[in-house]
């Protein structure tokens, strides 16, 4: 596995990391990506905002819960974004690990069951996270060198988004897809950063739900809503460097 390394900015029970900063800060220094881990969720919302700090609208959102839940994107606008919860947040200690980077989404066809994500990374391996505006779990299906394939539990209704994010290995980024036991309900990621609190993001092969149950310095354990196919699954996951510009 591999090993994270750099330093956190702690804000309370949030970490947040902000690099690849761009320009100065008179003319045009923007913010690239945020990831945060471990957002307190107060009461029990269906929906919930969070200000960021790009000034636009054209973002990736992508979401870890520590309860049984679908995330689907309710919008987002230049200061704020908006997550539902298709199950009700545990009263207290309700917690999302989120990460937000610059792009677009794209529409996907009413009544669609899946969709074909073209990122021309000429990477068959990398992990693409994906979220929606509506309430499905996604899985994905295939992988090339230059696209992958992802299928919906629900079918698309009219006007909604897919929300997508790839990128090749960098020094910003650790990624991996894992062998997941067949049948398992949980599986742990061992990534020895020595932090407890890692922004971690996942897409399976099977349709089912993820959250977090237990984090160490080195292990974070998912667990599922449907268990593995019998013969096996496939997790990707992607874990944000721990940076600061």
């Amino acid at each position: 596995m591999p090993y994270v390394r750099g330093t956190s900015v702690d804000f309370g029970r949030d970490v947040l990391w902000l690099w690849q900063q761009a320009g100065s800060r008179a003319a045009s220094q923007r913010v690239e990506v945020e990831a945060v881990s471990g957002r307190v969720i107060p009461g029990s919302p269906s929906e919930y905002s969070i200000a960021h700090p790009f000034e636009t609208a054209a973002l990736i959102p992508c979401f870890t819960p520590n309860w049984n839940t679908n995330i689907p994107v309710a919008r987002i606008d230049s200061s704020r974004f908006y997550a539902r919860f298709s199950t009700t947040p545990p009263a207290r200690g309700a917690t999302i690990d989120y990460a937000l980077v610059r792009g677009s989404s794209a529409t996907v066809t009413t009544g669609a069951t899946s969709y074909t994500i073209t990122h021309n990374l000429g990477d068959a391996t990398v992990a693409v996270l994906v979220a929606t505006s509506w309430n499905t779990t996604v899985k994905r299906t295939s992988k090339a060198a230059n696209s992958m394939v992802v299928d919906f539990s629900v079918s698309a209704p009219s006007g909604n988004a897919i929300y997508w994010s790839a990128h090749s290995d960098s020094t910003d980024i650790y990624e991996d897809s894992d062998a997941v036991t067949g049948n398992a309900t949980e599986f742990t990621l061992t990534h020895n950063a020595g932090i407890i609190n890692l922004p971690t993001f996942f897409l399976p092969n099977w349709n089912t739900t993820i959250w977090f149950t237990t984090r160490t310095e080195t292990q974070a354990t998912v667990r599922f809503s449907n268990s593995a196919p019998s013969g096996g699954g496939l997790l990707d996951w992607r874990m944000k460097r721990v940076s600061v510009n």
